[in-house]
Protein backbone atom coordinates (compact mmCIF):
# COMPACT_ATOMS: atom_id res chain seq x y z
CA UNK A 1 0.00 0.00 0.00
CA UNK A 2 1.30 3.28 -1.17
CA UNK A 3 0.75 6.66 1.77
CA UNK A 4 1.26 9.76 1.49
CA UNK A 5 -0.59 13.23 2.86
CA UNK A 6 -1.84 16.01 0.72
CA UNK A 7 -4.91 18.94 0.05
CA UNK A 8 -8.13 17.33 -0.32
CA UNK A 9 -9.16 17.69 -3.22
CA UNK A 10 -13.12 16.67 -2.85
CA UNK A 11 -15.07 15.76 0.06
CA UNK A 12 -14.78 12.30 1.18
CA UNK A 13 -15.57 9.88 3.42
CA UNK A 14 -13.29 8.95 6.36
CA UNK A 15 -12.02 5.00 6.58
CA UNK A 16 -11.75 5.24 10.38
CA UNK A 17 -14.42 7.47 11.99
CA UNK A 18 -16.90 7.78 8.88
CA UNK A 19 -17.09 11.31 8.73
CA UNK A 20 -16.52 13.73 6.27
CA UNK A 21 -13.50 14.88 4.79
CA UNK A 22 -14.02 18.81 4.21
CA UNK A 23 -12.16 20.22 0.38
CA UNK A 24 -9.09 22.01 1.17
CA UNK A 25 -8.03 20.21 4.32
CA UNK A 26 -5.38 17.66 5.23
CA UNK A 27 -6.27 14.10 4.04
CA UNK A 28 -4.09 10.96 4.33
CA UNK A 29 -4.75 8.82 1.28
CA UNK A 30 -3.84 5.22 1.00
CA UNK A 31 -3.54 3.42 -2.26
CA UNK A 32 -3.75 -1.01 -2.05
CA UNK A 33 -2.82 -2.30 -5.43
CA UNK A 34 -5.15 -5.05 -5.85
CA UNK A 35 -4.11 -7.93 -8.72
CA UNK A 36 -0.86 -7.73 -10.06
CA UNK A 37 -0.71 -3.85 -9.99
CA UNK A 38 -4.03 -3.46 -12.71
CA UNK A 39 -6.23 -2.11 -10.27
CA UNK A 40 -5.82 0.02 -7.23
CA UNK A 41 -8.36 0.96 -4.28
CA UNK A 42 -7.89 4.68 -2.86
CA UNK A 43 -8.58 4.95 1.15
CA UNK A 44 -8.83 8.40 2.47
CA UNK A 45 -8.61 9.32 6.42
CA UNK A 46 -7.87 12.04 8.70
CA UNK A 47 -4.88 13.11 9.36
CA UNK A 48 -5.37 12.04 13.42
CA UNK A 49 -7.53 9.36 12.50
CA UNK A 50 -4.77 7.89 10.88
CA UNK A 51 -2.50 7.81 13.67
CA UNK A 52 -5.14 6.52 16.08
CA UNK A 53 -5.53 3.76 13.97
CA UNK A 54 -2.57 3.39 14.05
CA UNK A 55 -1.84 3.32 17.41
CA UNK A 56 -4.65 1.19 18.25
CA UNK A 57 -3.09 -1.42 16.08
CA UNK A 58 0.27 -1.76 17.72
CA UNK A 59 -0.60 -4.25 20.26
CA UNK A 60 -0.47 -7.03 17.58
CA UNK A 61 2.79 -6.66 17.02
CA UNK A 62 6.34 -7.28 19.48
CA UNK A 63 7.54 -4.01 21.35
CA UNK A 64 11.02 -3.52 20.71
CA UNK A 65 11.82 -2.49 23.93
CA UNK A 66 10.85 -6.53 25.35
CA UNK A 67 14.12 -7.82 24.08
CA UNK A 68 12.01 -10.58 22.42
CA UNK A 69 13.30 -11.12 18.73
CA UNK A 70 10.53 -12.40 15.92
CA UNK A 71 10.98 -15.70 15.02
CA UNK A 72 13.53 -16.99 17.52
CA UNK A 73 12.63 -19.24 20.44
CA UNK A 74 14.57 -20.85 23.11
CA UNK A 75 13.70 -24.39 24.50
CA UNK A 76 11.10 -23.47 26.65
CA UNK A 77 9.12 -21.45 24.10
CA UNK A 78 9.83 -18.13 25.06
CA UNK A 79 11.81 -15.60 23.06
CA UNK A 80 15.36 -15.39 23.52
CA UNK A 81 17.70 -12.22 22.68
CA UNK A 82 20.35 -12.39 20.49
CA UNK A 83 21.35 -8.97 21.16
CA UNK A 84 24.51 -8.47 23.91
CA UNK A 85 24.08 -5.29 26.06
CA UNK A 86 26.76 -2.62 26.04
CA UNK A 87 27.32 0.54 27.95
CA UNK A 88 27.85 3.74 25.49
CA UNK A 89 32.18 3.11 26.43
CA UNK A 90 32.08 -0.62 25.64
CA UNK A 91 30.38 0.27 22.62
CA UNK A 92 32.73 3.29 21.66
CA UNK A 93 35.18 0.62 22.51
CA UNK A 94 33.97 -2.17 20.55
CA UNK A 95 33.05 0.53 17.42
CA UNK A 96 37.36 1.44 17.66
CA UNK A 97 38.46 -1.61 17.83
CA UNK A 98 36.19 -2.74 15.10
CA UNK A 99 37.54 0.46 12.82
CA UNK A 100 41.03 -1.14 13.94
CA UNK A 101 40.28 -4.19 12.26
CA UNK A 102 39.39 -3.16 9.22
CA UNK A 103 42.50 -0.85 8.64
CA UNK A 104 44.76 -3.89 9.62
CA UNK A 105 42.70 -5.46 6.98
CA UNK A 106 43.22 -3.21 4.17
CA UNK A 107 46.55 -2.31 4.78
CA UNK A 108 47.23 -6.33 4.69
CA UNK A 109 45.44 -6.33 1.36
CA UNK A 110 47.78 -3.98 -0.15
CA UNK A 111 51.08 -6.05 1.76
CA UNK A 112 50.08 -8.93 -0.43
CA UNK A 113 49.56 -7.39 -3.84
CA UNK A 114 53.21 -5.78 -2.89
CA UNK A 115 54.08 -9.39 -1.84
CA UNK A 116 55.46 -7.49 1.53
CA UNK A 117 54.64 -11.08 3.54
CA UNK A 118 56.94 -9.37 6.36
CA UNK A 119 54.62 -6.74 7.07
CA UNK A 120 51.68 -9.06 6.78
CA UNK A 121 53.10 -11.26 9.30
CA UNK A 122 53.52 -7.87 11.67
CA UNK A 123 49.69 -7.08 10.53
CA UNK A 124 48.40 -10.22 11.95
CA UNK A 125 49.90 -10.01 15.24
CA UNK A 126 48.36 -6.60 15.59
CA UNK A 127 45.16 -8.31 14.64
CA UNK A 128 45.74 -10.95 17.31
CA UNK A 129 46.11 -8.47 19.86
CA UNK A 130 42.97 -6.45 18.56
CA UNK A 131 40.90 -10.24 19.16
CA UNK A 132 42.21 -10.43 22.60
CA UNK A 133 40.69 -6.80 23.31
CA UNK A 134 37.78 -7.19 21.82
CA UNK A 135 37.00 -10.56 23.80
CA UNK A 136 36.65 -8.49 26.76
CA UNK A 137 33.94 -6.09 25.10
CA UNK A 138 31.42 -7.98 23.59
CA UNK A 139 32.81 -11.06 21.86
CA UNK A 140 34.65 -11.44 18.81
CA UNK A 141 33.02 -12.08 15.36
CA UNK A 142 32.61 -15.70 13.78
CA UNK A 143 34.17 -14.21 10.44
CA UNK A 144 36.71 -12.88 12.47
CA UNK A 145 38.06 -16.15 14.09
CA UNK A 146 37.81 -17.90 10.64
CA UNK A 147 40.09 -15.62 9.25
CA UNK A 148 43.00 -15.89 12.04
Amino acid sequence: MDIWIRWCHKSSKCRHCGEQIEKHTPVVIGKLWIRSRRFFYIIRWHPQCWVDQGIAALPEYESPYTGKIPGTLSVNGEARSTHVVMSDEERLARKRLVGRWRQYRFRMRKAVEANNMEYVQVLVDKMRLVVEEIEKVGGVPNRWLEML
